[in-house]
């Protein structure tokens, strides 16, 4: 009952915390606010288009939900590609949502903080360097309503074969490698994995680990 009361403040929280960033550009990329790793060169972007292009064609992929969408400075290229594909990107920062929703007025764009809201249900869910910006106790709320939104797929940025690390430790502060198969969280290996990226079916996504959450 104590942890639904505080619900509301820890989302706040989280969402002044994400919003700072966006304001204060703290990753310091001249492209995109989002950081380096959206901006259009970068080798995790070019990686990703590739990777959503293949996933999308084997599976028939016909609607996506971007869970950050951050300033969707990239997506574009793969929405272009696959215009029968329909989108939508989440955000917890209000602003990016209202900016996103003026310069892409045809894409559909909701606010969301998915640790504590279920988004509508989309036959792929696609993560990019969402849960090493979370803690542990965030990561599982995340996933169970990617989970309890119905959603099929979750195609996600993973860091595979990397120990659990808490943020604020060590030299990156607001991120750090995670491995949602490693403990704490032991998630089931994805049905398909590279170097960056790993592909799970949601309702398979069940912790082994219960009591650890």
């Amino acid at each position: 009952m104590i942890s639904n009361l505080l619900q509301p403040i820890r989302s706040y929280v989280r969402s002044r915390k994400f919003t700072k960033k966006f304001l204060r550009n703290v990753w310091g990329d001249l492209e995109s606010r989002s950081g380096e790793g959206s901006n259009r060169a970068s080798g995790s972007v070019r990686h990703s288009l590739r990777v959503l292009s293949e996933i999308t064609e084997r599976y028939g992929v016909t609607s996506v939900a971007d869970i950050p969408c951050g300033d969707v400075n990239w997506i574009g290229i793969y929405l272009e590609a696959n215009p029968r594909v329909g989108y939508v990107g989440y955000d917890i920062v209000r602003r990016l949502i209202a900016a996103n929703r003026e310069r892409f007025p045809a894409r559909k764009f909701e606010l969301l903080d998915i640790v504590v809201q279920v988004p509508a249900s989309a036959e792929l869910v696609f993560c990019k360097d969402l849960f090493n910006h979370l803690e542990r106790h965030e990561i599982f709320g995340a996933i169970a309503n990617m989970r309890r939104s119905g959603s099929t797929w979750l195609l996600a940025s993973n860091n595979f074969g990397h120990d659990y690390v808490a943020l604020g430790k060590g030299p990156h502060k607001d991120s750090r490698h995670i491995d949602l198969t490693m403990p704490p969280f032991r998630f089931p290996a994805p049905i398909w994995n590279d170097h960056y990226l790993g592909l799970w079916k949601l309702p398979e996504m069940e912790p082994r680990d219960r009591n650890n959450r």
